[in-house]
């Protein structure tokens, strides 16, 4: 058996090619959503005693990564956890985290976005902050060195149009809606 492009394999004795099965897919994405589930669980914590006052808030957005994941709390700050070898949480350090910690210097974010090492967010004001991976510059502060706490991308944008990331190298805005006719 030989692999040929795609990731499928080749029997040479039949001449047949095999795809991935159902079920091989069905546990990928079984485990895709129990880790967004154990984040979730991670960010949010458990319940405080009763009569304490809880430190909680609400989360508007959560992205995830392939090894870490995000999350926008209501307040403007960002909390990350997973991998953090490239400084893909923000915090500062380089230590991978199971419990979510607070971005650093983010305090009005809007909207976020991650990458495979790289996590972005647009603030209120219009700036856009990035950190984590960035050997090819992808941080846009015109380095190559990976970034453990958010450093500011030389770009404003006028109004929070959304954004997304398709890889850890890439930034887009969401396209712009058509108008009626």
């Amino acid at each position: 058996m030989r692999s040929v492009p795609g990731g499928m394999k080749h029997t040479e004795r039949s001449h047949t090619v095999s795809r991935p099965s159902h079920r091989a897919r069905s546990r990928r994405t079984v485990l895709a959503v129990a880790s967004v589930v154990l984040a979730l669980v991670a960010l949010l914590g458990t319940p405080a005693p009763a009569g304490a006052s809880s430190p909680q808030r609400d989360v508007v957005q959560v992205v995830a990564g392939v090894s870490h994941s995000c999350a926008l709390i209501d307040d403007g700050t960002v909390r990350c956890w997973g991998s953090n070898g490239h400084g893909q949480l923000g915090d500062g350090t380089g230590v991978d985290s199971s419990l979510a910690v607070e971005v650093l210097d983010v305090d009005d974010a809007v909207a976020l976005s991650v990458g495979l090492s790289t996590s972005c967010a647009v603030t209120t004001h219009g700036s856009v902050y990035c950190w984590g991976s960035n050997s090819q510059g992808q941080l846009g502060d015109g380095t190559i060195d990976d970034a453990k706490a958010p450093v500011k991308v030389g770009i404003k944008a006028r109004r929070h149009a959304g954004v997304t990331m398709a890889t850890a190298s890439s930034v887009t805005a969401p396209p712009r809606a058509r108008p009626a006719r």
